[in-house]
This record gives structure tokens, C-alpha cells and sequence, in this order.
């Protein structure tokens, strides 16, 4: 394997390097340079007054010396000033006329570079420019991601093998006790149980699918069962996706809980997870009785001397009254109404607000922002 990473932007028989993006206004890129320069030599003469003065009628010219609070012996009609034309103001407008027909040429607008479009636009219209300038810049990322980046590590971690004489190990951490473990990879399994990618573009990306995406689910929701030829909707995947992009895989699984997840704990464990000063939350499918009796024995045995005893017995004592109040039976109400849909007589709709079925999200009211705060068109994700 030659350890030699290549990615050609236009591929050219018998070159490596192959055909550079910037080829085609190279020229006027030199153009621009010689401007500037010959603008710039311009600008010294302009800065620098030519003195025309009378020899015959003034013979003290070796004593007229350019200087602060300076006496020349003459008469003002026989000295004069000439002004230098600022020729530099021209180059300076050639130099800005190549430079936007470079930018043209390249495809390049002003959200690229950071600036505010010209003239009187609202915050859609800045925005469809953005996401249009990102667009294009988004798949040569993307191509240079699959292309170098993700070669790149799997260059690092074939190093790394080739290296290495005992398996990899890889943390997983889960609950606190629980479900942390150390898990074993061998070598061999690369590409079978774990690959390298890169996810700069998808980060960047993220917020306009996940825009896509509520706008497909609304529509999603509203197909009845005949149209979906014995297929079942499953919205989940859409849910975890959105939440992990909005929120972080840290964040994500803490807000979207998933209950097969979860597990009965012996209260055994759980006192020794409290007696090394760690949390231990409760869980739906603990006994609460059996566990108070035995997070008790725990307390009276170590002393509880930071309380985390008591503070837990306290919320299974509170999920236990919960669980007593929904066992307890409740009289019959009205079926609430649908979100988007009117209710039953008598009984609120649950869900005001709700968009109807295959609606689609539109143009958010700008909210008043705190002192200090980023506008909103200035923060790039709210540009993708």
C-alpha cells in the first residue's frame, strides 16, 4: 500500500497533482497584482506636491525646504503648487473590477466571506444565498472528508495494528455501575464491527435535514393504514437522529429515554454505588419496598454520612406514591382531541398549537434577543 494520499480536484492523465480550481483566473490574479503595484507607485507621487517657482524673480530657491513652520522668501504669485492626478484611484477600480469577476467566476458570494449582501434584503433571502454559498462549498468538504480525511485514519489505526501486539480496548460507559465495561476489538474485525468517518459536512448539514425531516414526519403522520401496503410507520429513528444533531449523543440519550433500556438493579449494588459517593437514580422496575428496607440496612450500616442514603429511600418513597396514584382507578373522561384536530364536546384538544397534518414548518417570528446577544443571521448554523 503506497502510503500516499492524493485527491486530484479534476483528474489529468499522467499528473498527480492534476488540474487546480484556481487555473482559470490565475491570469487575472496577476493582473490584480500588477494593478495594485503600479497604483501604489502612482499614490507616491500624488502624495508628494510638486513646487513651481520663478527662478529669475526668486533667487532663494536653495532655501525653500518642504518642513513644519517653514519661512520661504518669495512672493506667493511667483511659488505655486501642482497636484499630482490620482492615477491610484483608477487602479483601485480596476483592481475592485477584477476582483468581482474573479469571485463570479469562482462562484464565490459575500456570506461567504462573512459580509452582508448589498442593498435592502430580508432574513430569507440572506439565508437562501447562505445555504446556496454552502452548498457548493459542502460537496468539495465532503469529497475531501471521503477522500483524504477518512483514508487519513484508517492510515492511524492500520499503523496502529500493525503495531500492536494485544487488542484494543474501548470504554463503553454507561449508567453509573451498570453498564460500564471495557470491550475487546480485535484487530481483524476492523471494517466488520468498526469503521472510521468523518462527520464535519453532516454536523454542518445537520440543521436543514433535520428541517426536511419534521416536514416529512408531519406528512408521514397523516397516511392512512391502506396507503402504506401492509408497512407500519416507525418515527423513532427520525427522533433519535434529530435529537442527537439538536442536542449532542451526550445530551440526547439523557432527554429521549429509551425504556427496554432499562434495567431492575439490586439494591445490594446500588448501596455499594452510594457508599463510594456516587449517584444511583431510581428506576420504574426497582421494588420500592424491598429496596427501602435494604437502602436502610446500608444507611445503619455505614452511617449515611453524606446523606446519599436518605435522599435516595426519600425518591423511592416518592415513585412508590406515584405508582399507588396511577394504580388507583380514575373516572372516565371524554377521549382528548388529536394535535391538529378538533376534540370531543366538553373536552380541551390536547396539543394546541399543533401543526395539521402535513403541514410544514414555516417562517419563525424573530424572538427579542438578550443584550450582548449573537445575531441571528451572523451564527453559521443558523445558515445551513
Amino acid at each position: 500500500k503506497v502510503p500516499i494520499l492524493s485527491m486530484p480536484v479534476d483528474l489529468i492523465p499522467g499528473s498527480f497533482w492534476g488540474k487546480s480550481k484556481i487555473s482559470s483566473v490565475a491570469q487575472l490574479q496577476y493582473q490584480v497584482n500588477d494593478a495594485v503595484n503600479m497604483g501604489m507607485d502612482s499614490a507616491k507621487y500624488a502624495l508628494l506636491p510638486i513646487v513651481m517657482t520663478d527662478p529669475v524673480k526668486n533667487p532663494n530657491v536653495g532655501s525653500m525646504i518642504l518642513a513644519a513652520a517653514a519661512i520661504w522668501e518669495t512672493s506667493p504669485a511667483d511659488t505655486q503648487f501642482a497636484q499630482f492626478p490620482p492615477l491610484w484611484k483608477d487602479a483601485f477600480a480596476m483592481v475592485a473590477s477584477i476582483k468581482a469577476q474573479i469571485m463570479e467566476s469562482m462562484e464565490v458570494n459575500d456570506s461567504m466571506l462573512g459580509k452582508a449582501p448589498q442593498g435592502r434584503k430580508n432574513a430569507q433571502a440572506i439565508a437562501q444565498q447562505a445555504a446556496e454559498g454552502l452548498a457548493s462549498i459542502s460537496d468539495f468538504v465532503r469529497r475531501f472528508e471521503s477522500e483524504m480525511m477518512n483514508p487519513l485514519l484508517e492510515w492511524f489505526f492500520e499503523l496502529d495494528q500493525q503495531f500492536r501486539d494485544d487488542d484494543l480496548l474501548i470504554e463503553v460507559e454507561g449508567a453509573v455501575g451498570i453498564q460500564a465495561k471495557m470491550q475487546k476489538i480485535p484487530p481483524q474485525q476492523f471494517n466488520q464491527r468498526y469503521w472510521f468517518k468523518w462527520t464535519g459536512v453532516d454536523q454542518m448539514m445537520g440543521a436543514q435535514r433535520v428541517q426536511q425531516m419534521i416536514t416529512f414526519m408531519n406528512v408521514l403522520r397523516g397516511m392512512p393504514p391502506q396507503a402504506m401496503q401492509g408497512r407500519s410507520l416507525d418515527v423513532t429513528p427520525i427522533i433519535d437522529y434529530a435529537s442527537e444533531v439538536i442536542l449532542g449523543p451526550t445530551i440526547a440519550p439523557q432527554v429521549i429515554v429509551d425504556n427496554r433500556h432499562k434495567i431492575a438493579v439490586d439494591p445490594h449494588l446500588e448501596n455499594e454505588i452510594l457508599h463510594n459517593n456516587m449517584d444511583m437514580p431510581v428506576n420504574p422496575l426497582d421494588d420500592d419496598a424491598e429496596h427501602i428496607q435494604v437502602h436502610q440496612e446500608g444507611a445503619r450500616t455505614t452511617g449515611d454520612p453524606d446523606g446519599r442514603f436518605r435522599l435516595h429511600i426519600m425518591a423511592h418513597i416518592a415513585q412508590a406514591n406515584a405508582k399507588a396514584q396511577q394504580a388507583a382507578p380514575q373516572q372516565p373522561k371524554g377521549l382528548p382531541g388529536m394535535p391538529g384536530a378538533p376534540g370531543v364536546a366538553g373536552t380541551p384538544a390536547q396539543g394546541a398549537g399543533a401543526p395539521r397534518i402535513g403541514a410544514a414548518p414555516g417562517q419563525q417570528r424573530p424572538l427579542q434577543q438578550p443584550p450582548g446577544a449573537i445575531h441571528q443571521d451572523q451564527m453559521p448554523d443558523a445558515m445551513a
